[in-house]
């Protein structure tokens, strides 16, 4: 903790002694004395407010993070990289489609766009392995923890894999009180054009903020 948390800290162990002392009044030798020096130092302290530092949650620090399900079609993690510009990248992945994440990476990072730390989260089964969602969350939960802000990719891969990354969404909103993004990614094209030209930045649109929506040329999903 720094020096601001751990001010907080000791503010919220002070409320929360005088708290209990006096809802549980009679089950401790120490009685709840409402004029005594502890809960004259809350009152105090909670009087001058407006000079309390700014609260920073724990954890952060690592910028913008990406969660990307990632199947067959290549061009989905690369127009999201190319879209988002995160510092990491959480690409929700099978034994399949993992093969694919380092040409998809180079592709994406290889102009004006700053290098991405990745980590593969990987489905033994992306069509049906429910049960393996808490030890994947799991695996993924330090990164979302260390993110300033969370971007999802609601397309690409199986529909199973988009479950994963919005339960990922969930934790780092609930557990983490990361700001989130969602979006998803529009190609136009047939899926053999797809296929043939993968590389094809195209559109993103976001959910939160339609004055943000892009388009370029169509991507591939």
């Amino acid at each position: 903790l720094d020096e601001k948390q751990v001010e907080w800290a000791k503010r919220w162990a002070a409320i929360t002694e005088n708290r209990n002392l006096l809802q549980h009044h009679g089950m401790k030798t120490a009685a709840f004395n409402p004029t005594g020096k502890n809960i004259s130092k809350v009152r105090e302290d909670i009087a001058s407010a407006d000079g309390w530092p700014e609260f920073v949650g724990p954890g952060g620090g690592q910028e913008r993070l990406l969660v990307c399900p990632f199947g067959n079609a290549k061009g989905v993690l690369y127009s999201a990289i190319s879209h988002v510009r995160p510092r990491r990248v959480v690409v929700v992945c099978s034994g399949q489609s993992r093969e694919h994440i380092p040409q998809a990476i180079r592709e994406a990072t290889s102009g004006d766009i700053a290098p991405v730390e990745v980590l593969e989260i990987q489905m033994a089964n992306p069509q049906a392995g429910i049960s393996e969602f808490s030890t994947l969350i799991e695996q993924a939960s330090v990164w979302l923890f260390e993110a300033d802000e969370v971007h999802v990719c609601l397309t690409g891969g199986t529909s199973l894999m988009g479950v994963l990354a919005g339960r990922m969404r969930d934790r780092a909103a609930r557990e983490y009180q990361r700001s989130i993004r969602e979006f998803v990614l529009i190609d136009p094209r047939t899926p053999q054009e797809q296929i043939d030209d993968p590389w094809r930045l195209g559109e993103i649109h976001y959910f939160d903020d339609p004055s943000d929506n892009a388009a370029s040329t169509s991507s591939d999903t």
